[in-house]
């Protein structure tokens, strides 16, 4: 018997972030899935087709209505909600909301909590956001019948945070897109002539630059590389501007005069296998992540990770990539210059990575979310 699912995919119409990526994958395993019938929620419309790529200039109107108008996200939680409701008289098993926050819905119900920086880091957020959470999150945490967790870390997480039945509670990895893999100079050229970079010859950094992904200990480790380094393997950046950037910003400037530093800003989906493939290191110091997919993606694609001993990510990256710690810099810096230089360390940490990279899967992650369907509809 089919699975009848109403899943919330709001979030992939504007660029994919970790939430839009989550989701966008878990709707592409259900489509191909015998066991799930799904309807996909976008905001005011309801689809059994899913969208495949932002609606253009969505994310600037977002912000936009945020800057001009009072409880924006109120109110546009609010049409939502009578939106939302346009699917009550259909048959529907299960809603999941892959994005922490339920809409009132009278069957059976799941949330996805990717993590509590909300809470652990409520400095890392606008202050709007962190108000929004705290005002709708524990009504959603009550009425879900599970809640499902990027990772055991995010799991523990919420148990300490919140009063919830731990008998509800389901951590369940992320996986990583097969287009993720090593790739050939020649496989790469047409990105790096985009992008005027070369093969192998950067490190490189993706996320949003927003205070929590602790971008700053990367410009500060990396400044301290020897010249001949710097000159060698400029700093490649990837990612939206996010909240809380101008003082990072202002520290890039230096590095950006003297071609040291390439901010690329938003590249499409399409370019980033190659960013990663062709990249030298992939730096991802974070100072609390869910889960962090971004470290994953760069094992997948041969390529040698350092990350933060925080949070999940040593649960992800596992024995296969460096750890240091959040505020390290001259460690950070110590373990660049190693790998960069070091080609026995670099080949033993690209083909570890490339195992570790190997555990995860989007099919194997939408199994055991439907796994978790059917325990909440008991069969």
């Amino acid at each position: 018997m089919k699975i009848k699912l109403a899943l919330n995919a709001t979030s992939i119409l504007t660029p994919k972030t970790g939430i839009g990526k989550y989701t966008y994958h878990l709707a592409q395993e259900f489509l191909c899935s015998e066991e799930i019938d799904v309807t996909f929620f976008y905001g005011s419309t309801w689809s059994k087709d899913l969208a495949d790529k932002p609606v253009k200039g969505l994310s600037a109107f977002k912000k936009l209505v945020k800057a001009v108008v009072p409880s924006s996200y109120a109110l546009n939680r609010g049409f939502q909600s009578i939106k939302f409701r346009r699917l009550r008289d259909k048959t529907i098993d299960v809603y999941h909301d892959p994005n922490y926050l339920l809409f009132p819905f009278v069957g059976k119900k799941v949330i996805t909590v990717h993590d509590l920086s909300f809470v652990r880091h409520p400095d890392a957020h606008p202050a709007i956001r962190v108000k929004a959470m705290e005002k709708y999150f524990p009504s959603s945490l009550k009425q879900a019948d599970a809640i499902i967790t990027d990772s055991s870390f995010s799991k523990q997480e919420l148990l300490d945070c919140y009063d919830v039945n731990p008998s509800k509670v389901f951590s369940i990895h992320l996986g990583v897109e097969d287009k993720f893999s090593p790739r050939t100079g020649a496989e790469c050229s047409d990105c790096m002539k985009k992008y005027n970079l070369q093969y192998r010859k950067y490190i490189l950094v993706v996320g949003t630059l927003e205070p929590r992904k602790n971008l700053g200990l990367v410009l500060k480790a990396y400044q301290k590389l020897p010249g001949a380094v710097r000159r060698e393997y400029p700093l490649v950046i990837v990612g939206m501007k996010g909240w809380g950037t101008p003082e990072i910003e202002e520290e890039m400037k230096p590095l950006e005069r003297q071609q040291q530093l390439k901010l690329l800003g938003y590249v499409p989906e399409q370019d980033l296998p190659a960013l990663y493939a062709a990249a030298k290191l992939f730096v991802y110091p974070s100072l609390y992540e869910g889960f962090g997919l971004p470290p994953l993606e760069a094992m997948a694609s041969g390529v040698p990770v350092i990350t933060s001993d925080q949070a999940s990510l040593p649960e992800v990256v596992g024995k296969a990539g460096v750890q240091v710690a959040p505020n390290d810099v001259d460690g950070l810096m110590q373990e660049m210059k190693k790998i960069l230089s070091q080609e026995e360390c670099w080949h033993a940490m690209y083909e570890a990575g490339l195992v570790q990279a190997g555990k995860f899967s989007w099919k194997q992650c939408a199994d055991e979310t439907i796994a978790v369907y059917r325990k909440v509809l008991g069969y």
